[in-house]
């Protein structure tokens, strides 16, 4: 989830969305503000595929260092390390740029 702070706050437990929890989450505005949900890497069908890696990460950490924004210290809990597209491609490093990521920027811009 999407913390006031703009960063976000790994859930515990794995959350499958379905009809039910996107109709609630909608009623407080466009869920991928305050959410964001991972899916199951599709490589090449995927537009941020980059014919070797995925692109957004890359973005991601290269946009951070431009910055000067610092990784999290620690790593975060995290529910799908295991089978994270991110996280096997770049390591710990993922990790502690993961929180910097949400998916619905124009939401964050309305709120500050």
């Amino acid at each position: 989830m999407v913390g006031a702070d703009g960063l976000v706050q790994p859930i515990p437990t794995r959350l499958e969305i379905d009809e039910d929890f996107v109709e609630q989450a909608s009623k407080s505005g466009v869920p991928e503000a305050r959410f964001r949900f991972g899916g199951r890497c599709v490589e090449g069908k995927c537009k941020q595929w980059t014919g070797n890696s995925c692109g957004v990460i890359e973005k991601v950490l290269t946009g951070m260092a431009d910055q000067n924004i610092a990784p999290a210290e620690n790593l975060p809990r995290c529910i799908i390390r295991g089978t994270c597209r991110w996280y096997s491609q770049r390591g710990a490093d993922t990790c502690r740029a993961c929180i910097y990521v949400v998916t619905d920027q124009s939401a964050l811009v309305a709120h500050a």
